[in-house]
């Protein structure tokens, strides 16, 4: 009975590690299975033509990254349109699947890049910081891209 209460302590902080692990795990296939519904909407995107980063969708002031635009005068309504239906598909998603993501720090950029070949490609990049119970994991940051051939 000593030894019980003496691993007892123990045996409750590996136990909820490991499922603190386990959601960690969780929340990445989930944020991989959103990039990737998301670049597959991109990559069919008739509306995209304005090479370049588009930040959207980002729940915090400092969530993504200062550089990057939201929007260029040149871009059209229709584009902007476009990359925010792309980007709210992909926040959707992870809306309806997660629970410990930090609130305010869910950024998504969708991207259209040309590379050295003159092909077109789309990318789509989501990252978060996840709200861990325990100190070593918390504001554990996280982030997926996917890259797809843009079809039109």
């Amino acid at each position: 009975m000593v030894e019980f209460v003496l691993a007892a302590p123990f045996l409750a902080f590996l136990i909820t590690a490991v499922l603190d692990v386990g959601n960690v795990v969780n929340e990445y296939m989930v944020m991989t299975e959103a990039v990737h519904q998301g670049v597959r909407m991109a990559s069919t995107g008739s509306h995209l033509r304005q090479l370049g980063d588009f930040k959207g969708l980002a729940e915090g002031a400092d969530a993504c990254p200062a550089n990057i635009l939201f929007s260029t005068p040149s871009v059209g309504p229709s584009e902007r349109e476009q990359h925010k239906q792309i980007q709210e598909r992909v926040k959707s998603i992870l809306d309806m699947n997660n629970s410990y993501l930090k609130s305010g720090s869910i950024c998504v950029i969708s991207h259209l890049k040309e590379d050295a070949d003159g092909d077109r490609n789309v990318k789509i990049t989501v990252t978060a910081n996840y709200d861990s119970f325990f100190p070593v994991l918390r504001n554990l940051p996280i982030s997926v891209e996917a890259t797809a051939p843009f079809l039109h």
